[in-house]
């Protein structure tokens, strides 16, 4: 049973994709990205900006949020030691350089706890985020 509850888990996390749509600073948008886990760390992106696609691969490690928590809410209490065995939702921070068939590179950052995402991405003259929250 335990082995059916793990291997369904997996497949849930392998086939999530998060829809996300682009903006530039000050709010307006520019296109649409698609994110695909493949496991929690690490997965694929593809970005639509202005009508040129740019795809390619991302991975991610958590951040250390310790020192925050024990700040926060002491070493000695459940949180501290729940986040120290490894249990909830961790903050991770992932990167990506993608490029477009044009030649285009986009290099860009992200951070997500669970299924809320926000980042941005740069190329040589332009900045934009994008900001997830899948329902």
């Amino acid at each position: 049973m335990r082995l059916l509850l793990i291997s369904g888990l997996a497949i849930v996390l392998i086939s999530c994709t998060h829809d996300i749509a682009l903006q530039t600073p000050d709010g307006q948008p520019v296109g649409k990205a698609v994110l695909a886990f493949e496991g929690n760390s690490s997965g694929t992106i593809a970005i639509d900006r202005n009508g040129e696609a740019y795809r390619g691969q991302w991975i991610a490690s958590k951040v250390d949020e310790s020192a925050k928590i024990a700040s926060a809410y002491g070493i000695g209490s459940k949180k501290y030691k729940d986040y120290k065995r490894g249990w909830g939702k961790y903050l991770r921070a992932g990167q990506s350089r993608l490029q477009s068939d044009k030649g285009g590179i986009l290099n860009c950052e992200f951070q997500y706890r669970g299924t809320n995402i926000h980042g941005s991405c740069k190329s040589e003259t332009e900045e934009f985020e994008f900001i997830g929250k899948p329902e």
